[in-house]
This record gives C-alpha cells, sequence and structure tokens, in this order.
C-alpha cells in the first residue's frame, strides 16, 4: 500500500522537477532559501532534527521553486498563518508535539499542497487548516490521539483524497466520514480498537479500493463488508483477534495478505478462503499463532 503512494509522488515530483528546470532554463531567477536555518536544493526545504521550536522567520522576498517541506524531528508547537512557503506539493510534520495549526497556515498552497504527514501531534481533533485544502491526495496521520473527530470537516477533506493512514489516532468504532471518500484507493487505520465494520462500510470504494491495513485492532471475524471488494490487491489484518475468514474478499485479485498474530485454527476454513487466490498470491503473512493450524 505504502508503495503504491510513494509511486504516485515520485511520479508528481518528476512532473515538478522537470518544470523546475525548464523555468531555469528559460532564464528565471534560482531558487532562494526561504529560511536561513534550514537547507535548501532544488526540489526540498530541509528544516528537520534542528531542534526548532518555532517556524523560523520566513524570507518573504525570497523566490521560491521549492516544492518539499520537511520539518520532521523537531519541537514545534504550533504552525502560524504566513509561515509556510507558498505553493508546497509535500509537507512533513512528523515527530512534533503540535498542538495548534491557525486555520490558515496552509491558505498559500490550498491548491498545490498533495501530501500532507503528521505525526505525534498533541491537538485532539483535525485542525480546520486541513479542511481547507482543496488538492490533497495523501495524508498521514500518525500517534495523535483524536478525541472529536468534524465529520462535516472530514467530508470536505475526503473528496480528493487518494491515500489515507491513521496509526494510533485512538478510533473506537469505524468513521462514519469514510463513507465519504471515493477516491480512496489506499486506506489504512492501524493501532486503534475497531471491532467491527458496517456491512456497506466500503461500498463507495467496492471497485477502486487496491489496499487496505487494518492491523492491530480488534477483529475476531474478517467483516462482512470485504467480500465485497473487488480492485483489492493487498490485505493486512494482522494482530487482531480473527477466528473466522469466512468473509474474504474472493472477487479480488490479492497478491499480498496478511492473516499474522490472529487466532485462526481451522485449516479447512482457511484452505477453502486461500483457494481463490493461489495462483497469484505471492506474498502471504502466515507466523506465529497462524502457523499452528490443526483440523
Amino acid at each position: 500500500m505504502a508503495n503504491n503512494c510513494w509511486l504516485r509522488m515520485d511520479a508528481i515530483l518528476g512532473m515538478f522537477l522537470f518544470c523546475f528546470h525548464w523555468t531555469i532554463g528559460q532564464g528565471q531567477p534560482l531558487y532562494v532559501c526561504p529560511y536561513k536555518e534550514c537547507v535548501c536544493d532544488e526540489a526540498e526545504i530541509q528544516c528537520d532534527d534542528r531542534n526548532l521550536t518555532t517556524i523560523p522567520q520566513r524570507d518573504m522576498n525570497a523566490l521560491i521553486y521549492m516544492g518539499i517541506l520537511n520539518f520532521d524531528g523537531n519541537l514545534l508547537t504550533s504552525i502560524p498563518a504566513g509561515s509556510l512557503p507558498a505553493n508546497l506539493l509535500s509537507l512533513s510534520l512528523d515527530r512534533n508535539p503540535l498542538e495548534s495549526i491557525d486555520d490558515a497556515a496552509f491558505d498559500e498552497s490550498i491548491n498545490t499542497l498533495h501530501f500532507l504527514r503528521i505525526e505525534g501531534a498533541r491537538f485532539t481533533q483535525i485542525p480546520a487548516a486541513l479542511f481547507r485544502l482543496n488538492q490533497l491526495i495523501e495524508l498521514s496521520i500518525d500517534y495523535t490521539h483524536i478525541l472529536v473527530w468534524d465529520n462535516d470537516g472530514m467530508k470536505k477533506l475526503g473528496a480528493n483524497l487518494r491515500s489515507l493512514s491513521m496509526d494510533t489516532v485512538g478510533l473506537t468504532s469505524w468513521p462514519v466520514w469514510l463513507k465519504f471518500f471515493s477516491r480512496l484507493t489506499d486506506l489504512s487505520i492501524f493501532g486503534s480498537t475497531i471491532s467491527s465494520l458496517p456491512d456497506d462500510a466500503l461500498d463507495i470504494v467496492a471497485d477502486t479500493l487496491t489496499g487496505l491495513g487494518l492491523l492491530n485492532n480488534s477483529f475476531t471475524s474478517v467483516p462482512k463488508a470485504l467480500s465485497k471488494l473487488t480492485a483489492l490487491t493487498s490485505l493486512s489484518l494482522a494482530q487482531n483477534k480473527i477466528t473466522d475468514i469466512t468473509w474474504l474478499p474472493s472477487l479480488s485479485n490479492l497478491t499480498q495478505l496478511s492473516l499474522s498474530d490472529n487466532r485462526i485454527s481451522n485449516s479447512s476454513q482457511l484452505s477453502a478462503a486461500l483457494r481463490p487466490y493461489a495462483d497469484i498470491l505471492s506474498n502471504f503473512g502466515h507466523q506465529q499463532k497462524l502457523s499452528r493450524i490443526h483440523s
């Protein structure tokens, strides 16, 4: 699933670099780093692991042709409005104790920002700044305990989203707003305590979802909603409490399947469930408890 995401990002970045070099070839000025505390190259502003407690003062006169901004591994607690360069393509804020993001923080990239990563934040609801982004296609929010979900805001956020990854965000039930994420091709929800899905939970992406990860949740059986998926190639249900795999998606073309660290003991059911993938499955996780199946 993640590989598909990065392939898309590489393709978009490739087009960005082509445009960058074309611009330079037309005699336009070279890029100027907007933050003196950071290092810049032709495509990326590297502000990672610099013990920054605030976003550095931005050079408002800098001519910027860079599309990637990396603030990973700092001590940032807020993202003020006007602190980020315009026309960003990708922004990574992993490993920062963010408490707030100004509603207008991303406004200068509202129509260009495609990729956003946040990890280890301390806010307890998704900042409204994210709901203003018009072209976001990949979002990763990890290790951030969300207590309040704005369903209307999430509906808007999901309008163009292709990939959503959420690891340890405090979900206890299947999010109702996911039914509006009609363009998803990759979905990962890890490290939550979800135990069931509505039967129609994934109907809107039944023919388009190619990657699904529900690792480390509380499922005791494969949800029936998965049986309707026809485009799935990668599925991870590892580290749950699954004993019943009846509803594995037999109509899909799975090449990667992980059922590791579950409680599956019925070898006949397992054999029947895997039979549709006999000729195409290239990667099957079956460690630990799954390896102790018996008739």
